[in-house]
């Protein structure tokens, strides 16, 4: 039986994997379903403590985004990589990964993506060195961000399960673990194929003028203009002061007796991070209408159905 019930389960993240998106959280509730009915299962227990952890993280960076603050970032980002060219292809990953941990999502990077690219492509790096790794860089940043869904669901489960694992024993892992990584995923990248200048299917598309025309008339810089850099300012300093906060009551709240009896650190998360979102939406005064509208906020929604979905599924 137990076969079964893992056939099920990769058919449903198979067919999460067809359809994308928030598929997968629909079919995981249609894998429970099937579970309690057809096989008579009683349903396990949602990620609750995870869910709520991401929904947090996502309020105060969808705030973030709308005060500008998020597009700040990327283009302080893109004055490094246009400052130094010829080191795209450890710079870019780099700042895709320090995006990532920052705010705590992958879905910051794309604006990104372009830059890295355009900058690339004028210096004659193959694009696919530095944009290749930059793409897993932002991913491998989830695993190292304070802030993210990933450190959630460690300590959710490490407190599930009575161990004695703080946020800061889980960033002392991955944090060291993903930069050597970065590092290493980098270096192998600098000798991804051939050199434009000796790449013949390359040199031959060249000599298509509207192609040639194309690399160099991008015109990406600059595009992420920012409409009120003071509210960006304030949302961004606001922010990593909070990220900040989060990581000192992290290192030092069981020694300075911060967080109340009994309170843990993926509940303090919870609160510090929906606070961070209020003092910046009490100091910049945005539209609570605009937040609910941002990127951020319409893919951490999808992320966390995702999780209710297929976590669920796995648990029963």
């Amino acid at each position: 039986m137990f076969y079964i019930h893992m056939l099920l389960l990769l058919a449903v993240i198979f067919t999460g994997i067809r359809f994308g998106g928030i598929a997968f959280g629909l079919l995981g509730g249609l894998g429970v379903s099937v579970l309690a009915f057809v096989f008579g299962i009683a349903p396990g227990s949602p990620p609750i403590s995870v869910m709520l952890i991401i929904l947090a993280v996502v309020a105060a960076s969808a705030t973030l985004e709308t005060t500008g603050g998020l597009k700040l970032l990327v283009k302080f980002a893109e004055r490094l990589l246009r400052k130094h060219p010829n080191q795209i292809v450890f710079l870019g990953p780099f700042c895709t990964y320090l995006l990532t941990v920052l705010v705590g999502t992958g879905h910051s990077v794309y604006p990104l993506l372009p830059v890295i690219y355009d900058v690339s492509i004028k210096k004659g790096i193959r694009p696919e060195r530095p944009m290749a790794m930059a793409s897993v860089a932002s991913q491998m940043g989830i695993t190292a961000s304070p802030i993210a869904a990933a450190a959630a669901v460690v300590m959710a489960t490490a407190a599930k399960n009575d161990l004695d694992i703080s946020l800061v024993h889980v960033l002392m892992v991955t944090i060291p673990a993903t930069f050597c990584g970065l590092l290493a995923g980098c270096t192998w990248s600098l000798f991804r194929g051939k050199e434009l200048d000796q790449d013949e299917a390359f040199i031959e598309r060249c000599k298509n003028p509207d192609f040639k025309a194309a690399l160099i008339d991008e015109g990406v810089e600059g595009g992420n203009d920012i409409t009120n850099a003071k509210k960006a300012k304030t949302g961004l300093t606001v922010f990593l002061a909070g990220i900040a906060v989060v990581v000192f009551v992290a290192m030092f709240g069981k020694d300075l007796n911060l967080l109340p009896q009994g309170v843990g650190m993926s509940v303090a998360i919870q609160f510090l991070m929906l606070a961070v979102g209020a003092i910046i939406l009490l100091c910049t005064k945005v539209d609570p209408k605009e937040i609910a509208k941002s990127n951020v906020f319409t893919a951490g929604m999808s992320a966390v159905i995702i999780i209710f979905g297929i976590a669920w599924m796995s648990d029963t």
